[in-house]
């Protein structure tokens, strides 16, 4: 391709996995997946096999998964490369999971390369930092470095690189960025290194943006090292690679929206400050386009404010279903780009994933060898299953005083997500809770009696449930079934009848208890998901999401012709009056003609018979995509 820099697309190494332990450990063999490209005239062939005997393995743990991935042209990438091996390439392919260390017989160096269109022209960084998320999995070696703890580099890369560069083609900036130590241990979070030298240069145009690459600070081999997720990782792409980078500009953030209407979202921003360069405040402009990293324009513009102070819009003039973008460019700076994918006509979703005291959620645990007054309100993490002695439940309340009382709620799902390994195939369900209760400020470690929140026995600090283990509806919402060594992933629970049930008034809102079918006691047999107080990756705490009618419709462009009257015979030149209307603007009404005289009769018309000229409208009308 003309003008093109490396390859136009590339097709990585499939890749056969089975299910794995938590804290797992990656063997450094042979892929059990193979893909022969062969062209076939002008098209090529792709014939992918999977190992008989790798599958048929007594060893094997199932399900397997096959991932076959072609990519074409990313935005950003990553991949790993043998740091000891000169002529091999990037060895990531389908995993979804780098690796950094030392293996027994390579050194895993991992290379990210970062998308940064996103930041807004003339912002000034003040920090970068380069994330990746270390999801308990490790490098295996023999004997096992579980335990031991790792110097990691950051060094910026020099030179273009794909996943089909060598080693010894790899440009790399000997002098480290910054380092982490890191232990490998049981206790996911990212880690993280800070690189704002190189972020800022790549922002200004003095470094080419070739991105980074990560290795051990001293290079053994079979000494292991961490192997956080990888772009491939399907549980949660909030977990992925990314470079956090923090900036001072005129512009506002944009948040995320909580509320989606079929017609447009609900945005809220922070407000103007002026802090870098100090202009008085003129206005907020508000955009939305089809178009990521889209430009504002007159043609994007939905409304103008100029009141300093009002930092919300309700946007109403989208259409259903659609994906947009929105920005609000405050007098000329503009803020960060969101996306939404709105609901379809009609209808409406509000999203909630709070953190500490803007819901609640908590565990309560029942020993068969003592009664235990232990809460756990402030935990991080909570179980919900059984243990040695022990039997656990998990609570959840959200206020849903946003959406209005009647209103018909077609799904309400509420996300979990589970960061260990589930022992064993089990059943869940969700009912809703019938007593109130406090969530209380108690930790696991250490184990206190704080005598203000929910345990088994108590739904409050002196206050019983009525029937230990909390009071809730016989009634169960939609099952959540685990697989045995389910590796961490999101459980959604359908909770839908009960939410109707909360929106109508025929049942209070007082939460949701999630618990095994069977809670038979059995060692081990918990699953683990984060609360509202998980701190290190805030995308993993609970979420609540409710779809629900609310009559929400974008109005079409509406255009009519007053003058010549309908019907009316017309000779010569004819005035033609248009109105137009529309719930955002009308740019301009423009005419084109269905039929026309050209210096000679048109074949197809004949004298006496009525020809007419028929309006479009432009900007925001026909031609808008709402």
């Amino acid at each position: 391709m003309a003008g093109h820099h490396g390859p136009i697309f590339s097709i990585d190494a499939p890749m056969a996995t089975d299910s794995t332990g938590s804290a797992r450990a990656l063997s450094d063999e042979g892929k059990a997946a193979t893909l022969d490209v062969t062209k076939s005239g002008t098209e090529l062939v792709l014939d992918l096999t999977l190992d008989a005997a790798w599958l048929h393995n007594a060893a094997r743990r199932f399900p397997v998964e096959l991932d076959p991935t072609i990519t074409i042209q990313p935005d950003s990438q990553d991949d790993y490369f043998h740091g000891n091996v000169a002529t091999d390439v990037g060895q990531l392919g389908a995993l979804a999971n780098l690796r950094i260390g030392d293996s027994a017989s390579h050194y895993d160096w991992s290379a990210v390369q970062y998308d940064l269109s996103a930041i807004p022209p003339g912002a000034s960084i003040t920090t970068a930092t380069a994330g990746l998320y270390y999801n308990n999995t490790y490098l295996s070696t023999s004997p096992s470095t579980y335990g031991t703890s790792h110097t990691i580099e950051a060094h910026r890369m020099t030179n273009p690189w794909s996943s089909a560069t060598q080693t010894q083609a790899l440009g790399i900036d000997p002098t480290a960025l910054s380092t982490l130590t890191m232990t490998i241990d049981n206790n996911p979070r990212w880690l993280t290194w800070n690189v704002t030298a190189a972020a800022t240069n790549w922002y200004a145009g003095t470094q080419p943006n070739y991105g980074l690459i990560f290795k051990n600070q001293t290079e053994t081999l079979n000494s292991g090292g961490p192997a956080p997720v990888s772009h491939n990782y399907t549980a949660d792409t909030t977990l992925l690679p990314k470079l956090d980078i923090t900036y001072n500009t005129d512009g506002v953030t944009l948040n995320q929206p909580v509320t989606l209407h079929s017609n447009g979202a609900e945005l809220t921003w922070s407000q103007y400050t002026g802090s870098l360069s100090g202009a008085p405040f003129q206005k907020y402009d508000v955009h939305r386009s089809a178009t990521r990293n889209f430009a504002p324009s007159s043609s994007t513009l939905l409304t103008t404010i100029t009141d300093p102070t009002a930092t919300s819009f309700r946007d109403t003039t989208a259409a259903a279903n659609g994906t947009f973008y929105y920005e609000v460019v405050a007098n000329s700076s503009g803020s960060n780009q969101v996306q939404v994918a709105l609901p379809a006509d009609g209808q409406a979703v509000k999203t909630m994933q709070p953190g500490t005291g803007q819901s609640q959620d908590t565990y309560i645990t029942y020993w068969n060898n003592v009664t235990a007054c232990n809460n756990f309100g402030a935990n991080t993490d909570m179980s919900v299953g059984t243990d040695t002695n022990s039997i656990s439940r998990g609570l959840f309340a959200y206020q849903l005083s946003d959406i209005p009382t009647g209103s018909t709620i077609t799904n309400a799902t509420l996300s979990l997500f589970h960061y260990n390994t589930v022992p064993n195939a089990q059943t869940l369900h969700p009912y809703a809770i019938t007593h109130s209760w406090s969530e209380g400020t108690g930790v696991s470690n250490p184990s206190s009696c704080t005598g203000n929140g929910a345990t088994w026995y108590e739904a409050n600090g002196g206050v019983n449930w009525v029937t230990q283990g909390a009071d809730f509806n016989a009634t169960a919402g939609g099952a959540v079934t685990t697989t045995a060594n389910e590796a961490a992933k999101w459980h959604n629970y359908d909770i839908t009848s009960m939410a109707q049930q909360w929106a109508s008034g025929s049942l209070p809102n007082l939460g949701v208890l999630i618990k095994y079918d069977n809670e038979t006691i059995l060692t081990g047999n918990e699953i683990d998901y984060w609360t509202n107080n998980y701190t290190a990756a805030p995308t993993l705490r609970p979420k609540l999401s409710v779809t629900y009618t609310d009559g929400s419709h974008a109005v079409a462009p509406t255009v009519s012709v007053s003058t010549p009257a309908a019907g009316a015979m017309v000779t010569g030149n004819v005035a033609i009056t248009a109105a137009a209307s529309d719930d955002r603007r009308v740019d301009r009404v423009e005419f084109s003609e269905i039929n026309r005289l050209d210096g000679a009769l048109h074949d197809h018309l004949e004298l006496g018979r009525r020809h007419q000229r028929q309006p479009l409208l432009y900007g925001e009308g026909l031609r808008r995509r709402r």
